[in-house]
Order: C-alpha cells, then sequence, then structure tokens
C-alpha cells in the first residue's frame, strides 16, 4: 500500500514540475543572479569588495542549472539526458584544466533548457538587468560612492568610466542595451534605429570606446538596409547557400586575423584605423609565439608572467592559447551552430548581432562570458508565437468573411 502511495505521489511529482513553469522560473532567478554578479564584478565596486562569494554561489546555481537541464532532457528523450551529462563532464574538464566554465555558462541552457523557458523572457531579462545595473552604478559614481579611477585621455578624448572597472567596461554595457533593444522589438522601424545611434555616439563621447561604437553604427546600418526585407522567408536552398558562406567568412576571418598578426601585412594601414587594433594583433601574435596552443589549456594567465602591460584580448587567440584547441573547437562549432538556427527559423536581427558578435571578437575575449548568451537562443519560439498570431488574425478575418457572405445570403433569400 505504501510502495503503491509512494509511487503515485512521485508520479504526481514529476507532472506537476513537467506541467508546470517551475523550471523556467528556476532559471530566471538563476540568470538574474549570475548577471547581477557579473555586472557587479565590471565596476570599480570589485576592488573593494571580496568577490569570494559569487564563486560559491555561481557554483552552486551551476549544479541547480545541471539538475534543471537533466530534469528536462528526461521528459524529452533519454539520448539528450545522455548528451546533456556529458556535456557537462566536457564542461567540468575544461573548467579543471583551464579554470574556466565558459562553455556551461554560454551554452548550456540554450542547448539543454531552450523548449522550458522563452526566448523573449530571457532578452528581457539579460535588458533590465543590464540597463539598472548600468544606472545604479553611473549613480554612485555621480556621488562618489564607489572608488574613483581615472584612465587620462585617448587624442582629444578623455576617458570616462562612470564607475565602472575600465572605460571599455562602460562601451561593453552600452553595446549590450543596444543589441538587446533591437531583439526586443518585433518589428523594426527607423526610429527604433536611432536607439543604437545614440548608445554609439555616447561609447564614443564618454568612454572612448571605438569598438562597441563602430558594432552599434554597424548594426544600425545593417538593419536600415534589410528592413524591408524583415518578414522574408528563407527557403532550404537560400538558408544553405547563406550559412555556407557565412561559414567560409567565418573562416577566413579566423586565417586573416592569423595571416595578419603572425606576418605584420598591412601594420601600417592597421594601426592608422580608431582604437588599438594592431595591439590585439601584435599580443596575440607575441603569446602565441611565447606559450603556443595548447590541447585543454595552460594553468597560467600572460598578465601574471609577463612583465608590464599585456594582455590577450583576440578571442581567437586567446582561447587555443589559454583555454584550448578541443574546447576552441567545441566553441566555434556552437556559435555556427546558434547561426545556423538564425538561418532556419528567419531571425534577421538575430543573425545581424550574431556575426557582429563573431567580429567584435576580434579585439574582445570578454565574448566568452555569460553577458552574451542571448545570442545563442534559437528563437524559434518566438517566431513561432508569431506565427501562431498571423494564423489566427487570418482565421478570424475568414471567419469574418463567412459571417458577412452568411448574412448577405439570408438578405437575399
Amino acid at each position: 500500500m505504501k510502495s503503491v502511495v509512494s509511487h503515485n505521489f512521485l508520479k504526481f511529482v514529476l507532472s506537476y514540475v513537467k506541467e508546470s513553469k517551475m523550471i523556467a522560473n528556476m532559471v530566471y532567478i538563476s540568470l538574474i543572479i549570475f548577471l547581477s554578479f557579473y555586472a557587479i564584478d565590471r565596476t570599480t565596486l570589485s576592488r573593494m569588495v571580496d568577490f569570494s562569494c559569487f564563486a560559491r554561489v555561481s557554483g552552486v546555481l551551476r549544479y541547480i542549472i545541471l539538475g534543471l537541464g537533466i530534469l528536462s532532457c528526461f521528459y524529452e528523450n533519454k539520448l539528450k539526458t545522455i548528451v546533456c551529462i556529458l556535456y557537462f563532464v566536457f564542461s567540468y574538464m575544461t573548467y579543471r584544466l583551464s579554470g574556466t566554465w565558459f562553455l556551461f555558462d554560454l551554452f548550456f541552457i540554450p542547448l539543454f533548457l531552450s523548449k522550458r523557458i522563452n526566448s523573449t523572457s530571457v532578452i528581457s531579462i539579460f535588458f533590465y538587468v543590464i540597463a539598472i545595473a548600468t544606472i545604479i552604478t553611473v549613480f554612485l559614481d555621480i556621488y562618489n560612492i564607489l572608488p574613483q579611477v581615472s584612465f587620462g585621455q585617448r587624442g582629444k578624448f578623455v576617458r570616462y568610466n562612470l564607475g565602472f572597472a575600465h572605460p571599455n567596461s562602460l562601451g561593453l554595457m552600452l553595446m549590450l542595451l543596444g543589441m538587446l533593444f533591437i531583439l526586443k522589438v518585433k518589428c523594426i522601424r527607423f526610429e527604433h534605429l536611432l536607439v543604437p545611434v545614440m548608445l554609439g555616439l555616447i561609447c564614443i563621447v564618454v568612454p572612448n570606446s571605438n569598438t562597441p561604437a563602430f558594432i552599434l553604427f554597424v548594426l544600425a546600418a545593417s538593419l536600415f538596409l534589410i528592413m524591408k526585407f524583415q518578414n522574408y522567408q528563407f527557403g532550404l536552398t537560400a538558408g544553405t547557400v547563406l550559412g555556407v558562406c557565412l561559414l567560409l567568412f567565418f573562416t577566413a576571418v579566423i586565417i586573416a586575423v592569423y595571416y595578419l598578426s603572425l606576418t605584420g601585412t598591412w601594420k601600417e594601414y592597421i594601426m592608422k584605423l580608431p582604437g588599438a587594433l594592431w595591439a590585439r594583433f601584435s599580443m596575440g601574435a607575441e603569446a602565441y609565439t611565447k606559450y603556443g596552443f595548447s590541447l585543454f589549456g595552460q594553468p597560467y594567465h600572460p598578465k601574471d608572467t609577463h612583465p608590464g602591460y599585456f594582455i590577450v584580448d583576440c578571442t581567437y587567440f586567446y582561447l587555443p592559447i589559454f583555454i584550448g584547441i578541443i574546447p576552441s573547437l567545441a566553441y566555434l562549432l556552437l556559435v555556427y551552430r546558434a547561426v545556423w538556427l538564425s538561418i532556419k527559423s528567419n531571425c534577421f536581427n538575430l543573425l545581424i548581432i550574431q556575426i557582429l558578435v563573431f567580429i567584435y571578437s576580434i579585439s574582445e575575449y570578454i565574448v566568452i562570458y555569460p553577458f552574451f548568451m542571448f545570442i545563442y537562443f534559437s528563437f524559434i519560439d518566438r517566431k513561432r508565437s508569431n506565427d501562431e498570431i498571423v494564423n489566427n488574425s487570418n482565421g478570424m478575418k475568414q471567419m469574418a468573411i463567412s459571417k458577412n457572405a452568411a448574412k448577405n445570403s439570408c438578405i437575399d433569400a
């Protein structure tokens, strides 16, 4: 009798978890905590506060998310459950050998919990957490509550950090807000494009962070050019051709980065570009010469072993040198998977953002932080919901036409 009651109770609990939004809500709460900690860590507050508690809390959250992922996959199919566990093991190996959870933090939720959560809700969480964190940081800096740090001038511009640990961190936040705003808008109009343009201008004038400004300007220009094609549906052939072209483009970009960095070709021209692009290339090449690639990561960072200022900002040097070739290949495959899903679901806005983040990776390795998780969701649920709205609206119109026809026939009779 007791065993029957226990079995029924367990069945009831599992059924409740499956049908309710409990998994989704727990993922949303975990995301809010994760992003809040990372946002705080980008401010000057990190210089006066011990963030050891962050590592403990984030560690607990990762195991909670793992449990939710296994539970979610269990309801879909057993094979996906096995893949989920193997992916965690691979991420854990990467962490043990290179000291970073980036494969888990960036891709686990999009890969194994995307069917339990809503992409629109994820975009809103990212947008509001980053917006609130930015506003609070600026406010605290204005009132001198945060530690004050000066970064001097770059040319004729004074570089203001407004409470962030570096001016580029402020530029990063503004760039992310511009991207997230575009993804929040369901149908892009001309006035919406003024937001990334304005944020790009702020990036130049306040932190003098040129790369985020360039990305925001190109985002606005690209969306302006394709605004009339927002509802275009890719066929299988056209989608495949675009996917192959982008794969070739990504490969060519990475090859070009290595060729220019290691040979010094066009150095005099690259050095004249705004920002410090050549510094990214030269430091990446120096790190490659000094340390070489690793299979599964190296246990040290160049800032700790090289005298003076030295940091590898280029993602395509940073990953294979310090994280390892195998995790780097996994990263590139998962990035391309997200691009392919955007093509399949005809999400043009997201596709453009993914391409721009790939280009942004040339000068910043911060793209492997959880701030960029939102670009790896497929957005198929959002596309489906829009299609359902259109279908429902067409159905209502058809019903209205049928009623009018019936009414007219009655009058004629």
